[in-house]
């Protein structure tokens, strides 16, 4: 996070002297995604282990952007920002949900003015997101009988987006915009702790099966406003 805000800086130095101004976008988004990879194995320990394989999902999210934007028709912005929501996974009749804190950082650029006020671009995000994960499970112990087991873990790993964007502005000094987007995002996360019944739980942090990724299509609709001269 200190390298991309060092490198946003470093970019708003140059813009700033190419007439940049400062742009604030707030907005609303929800991410699809038909497939998701959430196995855990802990060798022997069988009632450790845990596989959700390619489960339905989908997350909600607030996505929060702060920046510059350049250019005589606002053709490039960059910046960062934070995705708050929630994500939710369905497996075998079962439901997790879990909350989604995502920083990011988001370049974007409009390159087709023709139907200006409406512009037309593409765009590409770099993120990193934690999540975590938290269910009770029961089963067998010794003389067969159901053990209840309680774990707690989070998840961590870095992630990207691209898109295709549309922005129309609401009026003829470029102030105030609408703007709506479509694209891919995927984040590959791996697992980061391991509680088992109020118990850290030690495991192989270079398991490929630890491992709780998405990906699929998104979509965002936002409001932005442009601050300056």
């Amino acid at each position: 996070m200190k390298t991309q805000l060092f490198f946003l800086l470093g970019v708003l130095g140059i813009f700033q002297s190419a007439q940049a101004q400062v742009v604030l976008k707030m907005g609303m988004a929800r991410h699809s995604y038909s497939s998701a990879e959430l196995h855990y194995t802990l060798g022997e320990n069988d009632f450790n282990t845990m596989s959700l394989d390619m489960p339905q999902g989908s997350s909600f999210f607030l996505p929060l952007q702060v920046g510059a934007t350049v250019g005589e028709d606002r053709n490039y912005d960059i910046g960062l920002g934070l995705n708050i929501g929630s994500l939710k996974l369905e497996s075998a009749g079962q439901e997790y949900k879990t909350r989604l804190l995502s920083p990011n950082f988001f370049v974007e650029y409009y390159l087709v003015n023709r139907w200006f006020p409406l512009q037309f671009g593409i765009g590409a995000a770099v993120s990193y997101s934690k999540v975590k994960l938290d269910w009770t499970s029961s089963l067998p112990g010794e003389n067969d009988q159901l053990v209840e087991y309680t774990t707690q873990t989070t998840w961590g790993g870095l992630g990207y987006g691209v898109s295709l964007l549309g922005r129309y502005w609401l009026d003829d000094d470029m102030l105030n915009a609408v703007q709506f987007g479509v694209g891919n995002r995927a984040d590959w996360r791996k697992l980061k702790t391991l509680n088992v019944n109020g118990e850290e739980v030690s495991f192989q942090k270079g398991d490929m099966g630890n491992r709780y990724d998405t990906e699929g299509l998104f979509f965002q609709i936002s409001y932005t406003r442009v601050f300056g001269d």
